[in-house]
């Protein structure tokens, strides 16, 4: 049943995508060239800043400011191009993704615990260890004042379960992962990414959580491998909005801000 309900979808398929290339890739970028267009004009969050002190009291309106406008740019963006998406990737997903999800989050957490990547790094002395780091900012410490706190909270975390998941899938999943393996990649169904895939993905994941490395390497990996098992693209998207929202959730409780 599985088989021709695909056979029927890839029969409906356009000879071209259904979304220009770049409405897969900018998104993502976008995402990550609002801080550094940002600071460009001089828009730089106190956090990021070295205080002879303790820093000044207010909120970190920059911040905000930054966050804000990663999740309305990028978001905004995601939202136009919804049914070109839909159009090569049919909405189907597997309550299954939840509770791998939460899976997810122990994994990323437990491997992090072992400080493996501080070792390895350890090996190379020319590295300074806040290359790649995270903020670890206490948001309670830079919005000082109810108002602003909850603004940050409510864009920190539609950045984190929204935005991220969707962009991120769909640039390395959604297009790029297939379009190593076909010219009509956008035909291409998530059962047919090859082994070479799981790895390209690990190594995504390790190149773009450094300091995170390992944890990010095998998550990213056994995300594809669920994909491809259950050939469920969107199942991935929700796998990692629940892991990143459970890992938001975690850095709350906990105060482990090097994780934020």
């Amino acid at each position: 049943m599985e088989q021709k309900r695909d056979e029927t979808l890839a029969a409906g398929r356009p000879s071209q995508p259904a979304a220009e290339t770049w409405c897969w890739v900018v998104p993502l970028i976008l995402f990550m060239v609002v801080p550094m267009v940002a600071e460009r004009f001089g828009v730089v969050p106190r956090s990021q800043l070295k205080f002879p002190g303790q820093a000044p009291p207010g909120s970190d309106v920059a911040w905000l400011a930054v966050v804000a406008a990663q999740a309305l740019l990028a978001g905004g963006l995601l939202w136009a191009c919804r049914r070109d998406y839909l159009g090569s990737l049919p909405w189907r997903v597997s309550l299954w993704a939840l509770p791998v999800g939460l899976a997810g989050l122990a994994l990323w957490v437990g491997v992090c615990e072992l400080n493996i990547e501080a070792w390895l790094w350890s090996w190379w002395p020319w590295r300074s260890p806040d290359e790649g780091a995270r903020p670890s900012v206490n948001p309670a410490e830079s919005f000082p004042d109810w108002g602003p706190y909850v603004l940050f909270l409510a864009a920190r975390f539609t950045v984190l379960v929204v935005v991220v998941p969707v962009a991120e899938e769909l640039l390395l999943r959604g297009f790029f992962l297939r379009m190593l393996q076909a010219d009509r990649w956008w035909e291409l169904p998530m059962r047919d990414l090859t082994w070479t895939a799981v790895g390209v993905s690990a190594v995504y994941g390790a190149l773009t959580h450094p300091n995170e490395a390992v944890a990010a390497m095998l998550w990213f990996a056994a995300v594809t491998v669920w994909v491809r098992w259950t050939n469920r693209f969107w199942d991935g998207v929700l796998i990692h909005a629940v892991t990143n929202a459970a890992l938001g959730v975690y850095v709350m409780t906990f105060e482990q801000w090097h994780l934020w």
